[in-house]
């Protein structure tokens, strides 16, 4: 859907109940965020739920790892799925790689390196913004 109006409080990712934003933004600042068109996130389907539960009981990476080769999911049929098996993949990754805790790195290499299986998460829900 097209976007109606755009707003600054949606140019970002914050969570206003956190202080930390208290020392940069003003309370009508915050209020604002808190105010302006909220949306609820879509319930999470029970499929995607039944898969990550399988990963709840793994203890180490290694284990984790080999959890994700246990299922192929179908593009067409299984969009959560399929968009979560490669998301824990490169979520593994990045632990795998000592890429945590996140001190040295750029907020480029954040954006590209996490924010970018966050953001298609999303890709078949329908936001109107």
């Amino acid at each position: 859907m097209p976007i109606r109006k755009d707003s600054l409080s949606h140019g970002f990712n914050i969570d206003p109940s956190n202080p930390l934003w208290k020392n940069r933004f003003t309370n009508d600042e915050i209020g604002e965020t808190r105010r302006h068109n909220p949306h609820t996130l879509p319930p999470c389907p029970d499929q995607l739920l039944d898969y990550l539960n399988h990963f709840s009981d793994k203890k180490t990476l290694n284990a984790l790892i080999s959890q994700t080769r246990k299922r192929h999911c179908d593009f067409d049929k299984e969009f959560n799925l399929e968009w979560a098996q490669p998301s824990i993949i490169s979520a593994l990754r990045l632990f795998r790689g000592n890429y945590f805790p996140l001190t040295d790195q750029t907020e480029a290499d954040m954006i590209r390196r996490i924010w970018s299986f966050i953001g298609k998460a999303f890709d078949n829900v329908n936001l109107d913004i």
